[in-house]
């Protein structure tokens, strides 16, 4: 698909409003493959409507593809509930050796930090870290759910 020599515009509930130069990082992108399925933008953005999705988080290095995203939905008619969907994006998480924590890094049997205890506690704890909340938002889910509330940040989710 041409993408459009303008910015695309992200509103993000954390950083705040964003231009995205789409022709500059990602630049022309393909919708369907040479097999004939949808590309991961499209695979995406429909996924997102299907499942009425409001709340996406993600890392940095994907706002090019929330712009590329935003700018499909644009183009096409029965797609216009995504614009009303929020976004935030979150700093790059790393390990111990700096590399990128993500689904596509770990290995198969690598469950991150989930696996290193029997206890959701240290997800709520890392989510808080990274969102900039208190230790205390960490201790539990309701107390993480009700930092992100009160950080303003959440709005009505």
């Amino acid at each position: 698909m041409r993408v459009p020599a303008t910015p695309v515009a992200i509103v993000d509930a954390w950083r705040g409003p964003l231009q995205a130069d789409l022709a500059a990082t990602m630049g022309d992108f393909v919708i369907r493959k040479k097999d004939g399925m949808p590309a991961y933008q499209v695979a995406s953005l429909v996924d997102d409507l299907r499942l009425g999705t409001t709340l996406i988080v993600r890392g940095e290095d994907l706002l090019p593809s929330t712009a590329a995203q935003l700018f499909l939905a644009s183009q096409l008619p029965t797609t216009a509930g995504f614009a009303h969907a929020q976004f935030i994006h979150h700093g790059l998480l790393l390990g111990a050796g700096g590399q990128k924590l993500s689904k596509s890094q770990q290995q198969p049997l690598d469950r991150g930090i989930v696996g290193a205890t029997n206890s959701p506690r240290v997800v709520y704890a890392a989510v808080a870290e990274l969102l900039a909340l208190s230790t205390a938002a960490g201790e539990s889910l309701a107390a993480l759910q009700q930092a992100f509330t009160d950080s303003g940040v959440g709005g009505a989710v």
